[in-house]
């Protein structure tokens, strides 16, 4: 299992550095430095942590504050981000923060959506949860609150994790650059803005893994028994939360397999450890129903969308498996065993049309689109600012470095999870990392071959993937002190050559960057939502409006709202300046699926109002029902007895800049090549250096 993973460490560096796909169609990104670029960078930045590594070797005692520096750091960034940064809800995300609200409103009313995924419930009933503690203490700002509860989440995962680390390793150092590369991970700053499966779940897997590593590291037999049950609650909690923890499960179990046919242990003891297994996940199982049953939600076969209609979606090469509308291709088929046939037949048809080489191809492409990022998503289009400052005004730039800085650690990291793994020792080390190889060999299989491509799927792992990939580096850097860097002894002026080319070729194939013109929206106020799925209906009465307020906190110059809103040509919208007391008709002016107009915004207080200009009453299409939780200070749309509607709105300015500045560039290019240069003859400067020395010395005698 551990050359699999090194095969799959070696494919996964290629397509890190050559094949690095946008958010939404597999091409080269044009925001990535080109892949020459990132091989010098990735090369210089492995030669600044190995003089690192060199360093803190030789002074033991500081470790201990490095460590307490780079948590530091990373607490502060993340309030950072929790105090200037948010992200825009869009649909699932959406709609689970609305039906949150709502259970802790007392409401027991489900949204469609969470029976075509019912995956999603239990998620959304710990987020309710939260709410009402928070409440309870009469917390004025709830969402922030349970921003800073997912933050916390994540840096216990990190703590526990750096744990993990050096008890795999058995080296304090290997502590200090599991947090050098998790530090420098864009995603652990983003993921927690947002309540979802992802940071929820982070924790539990961490949990899990460093309670096996207690367990394995222990003599005593209930010490080993209390961590084994421990390790096994945590993972059921993270399956509880997202199902896909249930890979890391059966790799538990796998592992118990394996570890008995390789050290012959009591059958008797692997049978106690699997009897646990499958009697806490049975119990987890019927928890899970039970806080189905108490929220008043109960699965319904005929709108779940089924597993198998994600297999077909995910076997799409027009779209190399993303998420698309072709999983409710077969909904409207009411038969539950029909609409599995129907979904199967399509599956092999579509099997032997891609052929043999189709499906190779297909399936290399969606692994590069879920595992070739180490930014997994955590960049996603719909991070925002909340303020308006230097970072809000520059928040893609920075975001374009955060990326450009992640994939040059993950790059790294996937080095030194590749040494770790080629290992031969591996094979009779720890059963524990074991379960850690196999978990990361089981979602890359499970995603790439069955389930959609996203790449948020591998932030599952992640933690996994820098356990190993640190305790790797640290023994590559082990490895060359020991050596005394031979790797450059000879032939240095073939690397020389070859790196001053790869410095070359990176700086002209990422000149395209000086030129790239960047369009950053700064949102002053803005109701995020979502344009379908929604059963009840808004009417308006002839000669009436619906007004909605809102508070924008600048100027702005742009205003937007859904297209959909003017399917009837008796409405009317218009955005009325409290402040002024003036107001402007929008007008329908398409782009993108938006209707969006030209404005003179200021910061001040503002009102929609929808107009039906007929005699007639008509319906308002475009709506959001969210009647427990709004989503802007403004709140709802008002309209007598009809609560709990609002219109999806986002009021903007726009400003463009360039993406790097040639000089920028050109200083990258120069650091990087120096750094590389200085570190291939480093030897003969010494070497000069120590003759000259000599010479010297022989003169003055």
């Amino acid at each position: 299992m551990y050359y699999v993973l090194a095969f799959f460490c070696s494919l996964l560096v290629i397509a890190s550095l050559f094949f690095i796909p946008t958010q939404n169609v597999f091409e080269l990104n044009v925001y990535w430095f080109s892949p020459f670029l990132l091989i010098l960078l990735s090369f210089s930045m492995f030669i600044i942590l190995k003089s690192l590594y060199s360093l803190l070797i030789t002074h033991l005692n500081v470790i201990k504050y490095v460590n307490l520096f780079l948590f530091a750091m990373i607490f502060l960034v993340q309030g950072f981000v929790s105090k200037y940064l948010t992200v825009a809800l869009t649909t699932d995300d959406l709609r689970i923060k609305s039906q949150a609200f709502s259970l802790a409103a007392g409401s027991k009313i489900w949204d469609s959506y969470f029976y075509q995924f019912p995956n999603n419930v239990n998620v959304t009933v710990v987020y309710s949860w939260l709410i009402r503690l928070f409440q309870s203490f009469h917390v004025q700002h709830v969402s922030l609150m349970i921003v800073l509860t997912l933050f916390l989440m994540t840096d216990l995962a990190i703590f526990v994790t750096y744990k993990s680390v050096k008890l795999v390793a058995n080296k304090e150092i290997s502590g200090t650059f599991f947090l050098i590369f998790i530090a420098g991970f864009f995603p652990i700053y983003t993921y927690a803005l947002n309540f979802y499966t992802d940071p929820l779940v982070i924790l539990f897997p961490a949990l899990g893994f460093y309670w096996l590593l207690k367990q394995e590291k222990t003599d005593k037999i209930w010490s080993k028994s209390i961590y084994f049950v421990l390790a096994v609650f945590s993972l059921c909690v993270g399956y509880l939360i997202k199902p896909n923890v249930i890979i890391i499960i059966l790799a538990l179990i796998i592992a118990i397999f394996i570890n008995f046919f390789q050290t012959r242990r009591s059958w008797i003891l692997n049978l106690s450890q699997l009897g646990l297994v499958l009697l806490i996940c049975t119990g987890f199982v019927l928890l899970s129903n039970q806080i189905k049953s108490v929220n008043q939600f109960h699965n319904n076969s005929q709108e779940q969308v089924p597993s198998s209609a994600f297999i077909y979606m995910a076997l799409n090469p027009t779209t190399d498996g993303q998420i698309s509308s072709e999983m409710y291709k077969f909904q409207n088929i009411k038969s539950v065993s029909k609409r599995d046939e129907k979904i199967n037949v399509a599956i092999q048809k579509r099997l032997v049309k891609m052929n043999g080489g189709g499906i190779l191809a297909h399936f290399w492409r969606k692994f590069v689109f879920t595992f070739s990022r180490g930014v997994v998503d955590g960049d996603g289009p719909n991070l925002q600012s909340v303020h308006h400052t230097k970072i809000s005004r520059n928040l893609k730039q920075f975001a374009f470095w955060g990326t450009n800085l992640t994939q040059v650690l993950y790059v790294i990291t996937l080095v030194g999870m590749f040494f770790f793994a080629s290992n031969p020792k591996r094979l009779h080390e720890s059963w524990t990392t074991l379960i850690a190889v196999l978990s990361i060999l089981g979602v890359i299989a499970f995603h790439t071959v069955l389930w959609e491509a996203e790449a948020r799927y591998a932030f599952l792992i992640l933690l996994f993937i820098l356990t190993l990939g640190s305790v790797g580096i640290v023994e590559v850097f082990a490895k060359m002190n020991a050596n005394n860097n031979s790797l450059f002894n000879y032939h240095r002026s073939f690397f020389n050559t070859v790196i001053c080319a790869v410095a070359l070729v990176g700086f002209t194939t990422s000149w395209s960057l000086t030129n790239n013109k960047i369009t950053n929206q700064n949102v002053v106020a803005q109701q995020s939502g979502i344009a379908y799925g929604l059963k009840q209906t808004f009417l308006l009465k002839g000669g009436q409006n619906a007004t909605q307020n809102f508070t924008a906190t600048n100027s702005f110059s742009m205003f937007k709202i859904p297209m959909q809103i003017f399917s009837n040509k008796k409405i009317k919208v218009f955005l009325v300046d409290k402040t002024q007391n003036s107001y402007v008709e929008m007008q329908q002016n398409i782009i993108n699926g938006n209707v969006i107009n030209n404005v003179n915004g200021h910061a001040g207080r503002y009102q929609i109002k929808i107009l039906n200009s007929g005699k007639q009453t008509v319906r308002v299409d475009s709506l959001n029902f969210s009647p427990h939780y709004s989503l802007s200070s403004g709140g709802y749309l008002n309209n007598g007895h009809q609560i709990g509607f609002y219109l999806p709105f986002s009021s903007y300015s726009e400003s463009e800049y360039t993406l790097i500045q040639p000089w920028i560039l050109s200083i990258i290019t120069i650091l990087g090549l120096l750094i590389a240069l200085i570190q291939i003859n480093i030897d003969d400067i010494c070497k000069k250096k120590k003759s000259n020395q000599c010479n010297e010395n022989c003169s003055t005698e």
